[in-house]
This record gives C-alpha cells, structure tokens and sequence, in this order.
C-alpha cells in the first residue's frame, strides 16, 4: 500500500462541503424535516400558546358578558348635594344599568323605606307604587344611569327592588 492514499490521511476534496441549494432545502422540508422558525407559514402553533389563547379568549367573554342582565345589574348610589330644601337636606340618587352586554332594563323599583315621607325635589322619574318606588317610567339602556334628586333629614338608603330586561 505505498502508491494509495492511506486509510487515515486527510482527503481535501472528500471533506469540503457543498453549501445546500435553495431546491434541496425544500426538498428536504417537504420529505418530512419539517423546520421550526415562529411565523412560517403553515406551522402549527405550540400547544403551549394555544393555551394562553384559549384562556385569554375565555377571560375577555367572562367580561363582556360577565354581568347578567336583571337585578344583581342595577346598581344605586347616593350623595348629599350640600344644598337644603326648607328643613330637608337634598341627596341626588343615581340608578345605573351596569350590564355589560346590551341589554335595557324596564320597570325598574327600589326599596325605600321611609321614603313616602319624604319630599321629592325632582319627582318626574321616581313615583311610588305598591310598597316600593318604581324609577323611571322609560327603559334605562344598558351602562347608562337615570338620577333624581330627593330631599330629607337624613339619606335614605335605596337598594333594587326589582327590574325586567326589555324586549330589544
């Protein structure tokens, strides 16, 4: 064996490397090697990410549509304006439709105990009726509120009563 090349001797031209063609490198993905970069088209996403999307999908409905139409959405509050009326303090109450999806509640009554001895400032949307007040003659679109003003020695302390969603 002294006119071949020797089983451990370098061959240069054995080991240089041909850079692949853009043809072998798809031919290569579509045999099967498929390459993971993020934002290629036609890769799926991650288990892991569907995931995270799912749950964030889930939590953004929960808050659009977390709040039911009917009374747990009919909130009441109520402030002294600093202003007197003869003897009586005068208190503004705000009754708001806090429902996040669209839905408009009609019919709306408050309890109000004390209240028909009470003197209305403002009395156009708020009337009793039966026991309770009934607020607003007209249907209170969803996020919206209606107030009124009212006047008494000391705040009465309003809380729902009763509500029906409005047929839209």
């Amino acid at each position: 064996g002294t006119f071949g090349p020797r089983r451990n001797e370098w061959n240069h031209h054995s080991s240089l490397k041909s850079t692949p063609s853009l043809a072998e490198n798809k031919e290569k993905s579509i045999n099967g090697r498929r390459k993971r970069h993020f934002g290629v088209q036609g890769q799926k996403m991650a288990p892991s990410l569907k995931l995270l999307c799912v749950a964030f999908l889930v939590y953004l409905l929960l808050q659009v549509f977390g709040s039911p139409c009917g009374l747990p959405s009919i909130q009441v509050s109520q402030r002294a304006t600093g202003a007197r009326s003869r003897f009586d303090y005068e208190f503004t109450v705000e009754v708001k439709n806090d429902c996040s999806l669209a839905c408009v509640q009609k019919n709306v009554r408050l309890h109000a105990p004390g209240f028909p001895s009470q003197r209305l400032v403002d009395s156009n949307p708020f009337w009793p009726e039966g026991g309770v007040m009934l607020v607003y003659e007209k249907p209170i679109p969803a996020a919206s509120a209606v107030n009124f003003t009212c006047g008494w020695d000391h705040a009465t302390y309003f809380s729902p009563a009763g509500s029906r969603p409005a047929a839209t």
